[in-house]
């Protein structure tokens, strides 16, 4: 009889613990479906930082095309349009003007809506109208010589902006094939899919960048753990017809890879090349 009753007794514990794992797995499937888009974008706090009080681009103008704000100088009739990577803001990406300006760039660092003091909130779409009024700004100042720096999250902005407006060169930084792929490396243990199927944030980028016949490199830490390195090749891969190429930066991880002397090198030799 006690032998029964401890084997109901563990049948009934066994049933409790799956239903919280089941139950906990669906809650954080809705948690994803729901909350998907503030894990996606992640500016700085509205108050931490202001548009106009960034000390570094000091020497820039400060612009708004139709609503999309940029630090902008002119130096030169080529240009490089920057689109950033996430946590933070344009203004974080100053230490990178430096090389621009060496290499005789003028230089265009877009802020997205919804960071930086923006009062929207980001989104897929908010972002991709910053790419077009970027696009019509440079129909309209008519460089010779175009060149987009992307990094991260902005792999889908540029991959937008390529297909609309196609630079000369190109130049991307842990780059993605789609948003669904970076969310299912991080969440391995869930079907990313079923979310992504119903999300109008997702940024599949092979498509947008087939057709791009300039120049590409692409740069990635083989210690990425967010983006991982196989999604920047997948990414460099969907680049059909460009004149590229792709360097591992080994031992470089997502968030220090600047600090690699081989990142710079190779960004410093691609800005030098016409």
């Amino acid at each position: 009889m006690k032998f029964n009753r401890i084997n109901i007794m563990t049948v009934v514990l066994i049933k409790k613990i799956i239903r919280i794992i089941v139950l906990a797995y669906l809650g954080f499937g809705m948690l994803l479906f729901f909350g998907h888009r503030n894990m996606i974008y992640h500016p700085n706090h509205p108050t931490k930082t202001d548009f106009f009080d960034c000390k570094a681009f000091t020497e820039s103008e400060k612009i708004n095309i139709n609503r999309t704000r940029a630090y902008y100088k002119h130096n030169s009739n080529k240009i490089i349009v920057v689109y950033g990577g996430n946590a933070g803001s344009a203004c974080d990406r100053a230490f990178l003007r430096s090389a621009f300006g060496l290499a005789g760039y003028s230089y265009l660092f877009v802020e997205y809506t919804g960071y930086t003091g923006c009062e929207k909130k980001p989104s897929k779409k908010a972002i991709l109208s910053d790419v077009r009024n970027v696009v019509g700004f440079l129909e309209e100042k008519k460089y010779i010589k175009t060149m987009l720096f992307a990094e991260s999250i902005g792999t889908g902005p540029a991959s937008y902006h390529i297909s609309l407006f196609p630079p000369d060169k190109a130049l991307f930084i842990s780059p993605f094939d789609s948003l669904e792929n970076v969310a299912q490396a991080k969440f391995f243990f869930f079907p990313i899919s079923i979310v992504a199927k119903f999300s109008k944030e997702n940024y599949k980028n092979i498509p947008l960048i087939k057709d791009f016949e300039g120049k590409l490199r692409v740069i990635h830490g083989t210690e990425d753990n967010i983006i991982p390195i196989r999604l920047g090749k997948a990414f460099f891969m969907g680049a059909q017809k460009a004149n590229k190429d792709f360097i591992e930066i080994e031992g470089a991880g997502h968030n220090n890879i600047y600090l690699h002397k081989k990142t710079w090198k190779y960004i410093k030799e691609f800005l030098s090349t016409n």
